[in-house]
Formats: C-alpha cells, sequence, structure tokens
C-alpha cells in the first residue's frame, strides 16, 4: 500500500496540495491498517492535509483501477511457500474486492502454489465468518483438525480458524496484541516451517 499511495502522488501530484510523505502517511493513518474503507480514508486524508475532500472520488477510482497492480511480496515468503508447497496443501482465505486480490496473487507469481483461494467479495462473506474458512477447508479436503491458519489478525485470522479446530501460528506485528490462545508465534514468514515442526513435534510427542 505505502508503494502504491507513493506511485499515486506522483499521479495526482498536481492536486495534492502535501509533500509526498505527508499523504502517504496521512491516507495509511486513516485506512487503520487496511480495515477503514479506502473512500472514507481519503476524504479524511484530504480534510486533514488541505481541508477539501474534492478530489477523493478520483483517487479512491484511481485505487480501484489500479491497485494490486504491483504487489510486494514480504522478504523471504515466496521462498517459504516453495518450501510448504512440497510438503503440504496450501489455501488462502483474504478479504477485499476480487480483483484487487486477484491482482496482487497474479503479479507476484504465487496462485499456483495455492489449492484453494478464497476471496471475500467473490464468496459473500468475509473473515471473522467461520463460513470461508470452512469453504476453504472443503476446497482443500482437509479436516480442520489437520490444518494450520497462519496470519497477523488474531480476531479476524485466528480465532475463527481455533473455533473450528485449526491450530494456529500468529505473526507477531505492531497492529494487533498478541492473542491469548495461539499454537505458534513467529516474527517472519521465514519462520512459518519451523513453527509448523513445533507443532507437528508436540502432537506427536
Amino acid at each position: 500500500m505505502r508503494l502504491f499511495l507513493t506511485n499515486q502522488f506522483f499521479r495526482f501530484e498536481d492536486s495534492i496540495k502535501a509533500t509526498k510523505d505527508e499523504f502517504v502517511r496521512s491516507v495509511l493513518h486513516h485506512q487503520k491498517n487496511g480495515y477503514e474503507n479506502k473512500h472514507t480514508a481519503y476524504q479524511l486524508a484530504c480534510v486533514e492535509l488541505f481541508d477539501c475532500d474534492q478530489i477523493a472520488d478520483e483517487l479512491f477510482k484511481d485505487f480501484k483501477d489500479k491497485y494490486g497492480f504491483e504487489a510486494v511480496l514480504f522478504d523471504g515468503a515466496k521462498e517459504a511457500l516453495d518450501e510448504l508447497f512440497q510438503k503440504y496443501s496450501l489455501g488462502i482465505v483474504t478479504n477485499g474486492r476480487a480483483r484487487c486480490q486477484n491482482a496482487k496473487i497474479d503479479f507476484v507469481g504465487i496462485r499456483h502454489l495455492f489449492k484453494a483461494i478464497k476471496i471475500s467479495e467473490e464468496f459473500g462473506s468475509k473473515k471473522p465468518d467461520p463460513n470461508i474458512f470452512e469453504a476453504c477447508l472443503n476446497e482443500l479436503g482437509s479436516q480442520a483438525n489437520s490444518c494450520i491458519c497462519i496470519g497477523d489478525n488474531p480476531e479476524n485470522d485466528l480465532k475463527p480458524a481455533i473455533k473450528l479446530g485449526m491450530k494456529a501460528i500468529w505473526v507477531r506485528n505492531g497492529n494487533f496484541s498478541k492473542p491469548k490462545e495461539v499454537d505458534g508465534i513467529i516474527d517472519s514468514i521465514s519462520d512459518i516451517q519451523e513453527a509448523i515442526q513445533r507443532i507437528e513435534t508436540n502432537e506427536n510427542a
């Protein structure tokens, strides 16, 4: 998102009465880690920066047209997924618009690694609704108690998965407090394999 906003600033530089850093910071702040409506975030940022939300509609339209086509993977993500793919069936459960989420998946070249991909707009409900997790499990052909959910949001990602009987690994981040119930905690995607091995060792002990 930071990369997208940086590029968007230069597309609208003549209309944005603020610096690049001010624009990026404000929109990121008002979108509340991705959970605020993007149009609302643009409106609030524009009012904050130059006391006018006249270009918020244009910025939001640009977002809908272009977001997702310049996605960036976390460091080590591709290598970790390649390793996991050799041993496990992988699935994605993600909230968002189908066009954006599919664009991200295809742009970074990881679609072939996933047996099941569930996007909230296509499915008709979003996390934390357990139904979208169950649909992913069904497509994987797996039982919940044989699966591990890995996510950064304890409420949206991990809690519904745990209720279904899945194990859960939290990706530690500064946006959420440590979950009370979790089977593993990692600081980097490259640590996933080790965390899974610890869970499997404990189950077999």
